[in-house]
């Protein structure tokens, strides 16, 4: 090789060395950008698993929540079944007692209707007496004032 030419093969070199360094300086930069990226990402990651916890502890009680409001309602439906079925039974002894009572005022009625009629009899019987006895009275009177 010629010195022209190893001068040219140096100068090569040199400029080829020039230039990857160049390149590393900018890969040690993207890295660097990379890096500062990746320790973002691993914050985010860490706030991530914090609320993924969060939100399981969460979900975990409001399963416990359910499963006790569940019961509750469950509890509830049974209590309102009986309470209607109490009502029920009460609205049918009520219906009862009515039937009964207006079967009693029905037979109170007819009674006080047939004691009226026995009344107003004994009323005209009473008065007919009343006036026989007036009668008598009034025709005994006449005799003792006639001569005779």
């Amino acid at each position: 090789m010629t010195g022209d030419e190893l001068e040219q093969a140096i100068q090569f070199l040199l400029e080829s060395q020039g230039k990857n360094d160049a390149q590393i300086g900018q890969l040690g930069v993207r890295v660097d950008q990379i890096g500062v990226r990746v320790d973002q990402l691993t914050r985010d990651v860490a706030q991530l698993t914090a609320s993924v916890a969060r939100l399981t502890g969460d979900v975990a009680r409001l399963t416990g929540d359910f499963a006790d409001l569940k019961v509750l309602v469950k509890e509830f439906a049974e209590s309102t079944r009986l309470f209607a079925q109490r009502a029920d039974e009460r609205v049918d002894r009520l219906e009862q007692n009515a039937e009964r009572d207006e079967r009693h005022r029905q037979r109170l009625d007819k009674a006080l209707a047939e004691l009226a009629e026995q009344m107003n009899a004994l009323t005209r019987r009473t008065n007919s007496l009343t006036q026989v006895v007036e009668g008598h009275i009034t025709d005994e009177a006449r005799h003792q004032r006639s001569p005779g």
